[in-house]
């Protein structure tokens, strides 16, 4: 038996009402009821991932935004499997030339599944998106199909599989996805106009101290090209 004298048994109170007590005051029962939907597989490289296991028929959604990717699976009452979706933080398999964001969806079972909605979130710097999937048959990037649903206002790709798409459902035993971008458009804080004022105010101050001492110029000057550089 260990025994514990009045000043450690004040510590261990105290680090429990910090640690237990308040945070469940402020977050509300949620803080110690909520279950997150963690990675049921184990994928090397990953950064995000959303596993849920499916037994019966129904509709069931792995995945979201803050995943970077959703899946909505359609079941019929004999499907049993588990669906995971998960983002990698960079090209797993082959070279995919401008690939920007890859992603992963895979069922451990076809079975009993009628139809697959994914929707993959990409970097709102990409323009002209086109989504990708590995073909392990053929170690090659193809295109998907068919016909995934570009938002370019909310920067997804929505991709709708089932027994005769490419990839099919039987296909995603451990599928890589890739989005590429023709161009990738630089984010500015506060946009391109703001900058194109900021250069132009760089160059009118720099033309100023060429009336300056020297040496202050010269200092003035390497700062100015130092905040320029920075953008």
């Amino acid at each position: 038996m260990i025994f514990l004298d009045k000043n450690s048994r004040r510590g261990i109170l105290r680090a429990a009402l910090y640690f237990l007590v308040i945070p469940c005051i402020l977050l509300g029962p949620s803080f110690v009821v909520r279950s997150y939907s963690l990675c049921l597989v184990d994928i090397p490289g990953m950064t995000t991932c959303a596993s849920v296991a499916i037994s019966g028929s129904g509709m069931t959604t792995v995945g979201s935004s803050t995943v970077g990717v959703s899946a909505s699976l359609t079941t019929t009452p004999g499907a049993s499997t588990t669906a995971s979706v998960g983002t990698y933080s960079s090209n797993p398999v082959g070279a995919l030339p401008n690939g920007v964001s890859f992603y992963e969806v895979r069922v451990t079972s076809a079975g009993g599944i009628t139809q697959i909605v994914v929707t993959f979130y990409y970097p709102s710097s990409v323009t002209n998106p086109n989504l990708l999937w590995w073909n392990p048959g053929t170690n090659q990037w193809v295109p998907v199909c068919c016909n995934p649903t570009i938002n370019t206002a909310a920067h997804t790709i929505t991709l709708t599989l089932s027994a005769s798409s490419s990839p099919t459902i039987s296909q995603l035993t451990a599928t890589q996805f890739g989005v590429t971008s023709s161009s990738i458009v630089p984010e500015y804080p506060l946009g391109l106009p703001f900058m194109a004022i900021l250069m132009l105010l760089c160059y009118m101050i720099i033309r100023r101290t060429r009336t300056a001492k020297r040496v202050k110029s010269k200092l003035i000057i390497r700062c100015l090209i130092h905040i320029c550089g920075q953008l």
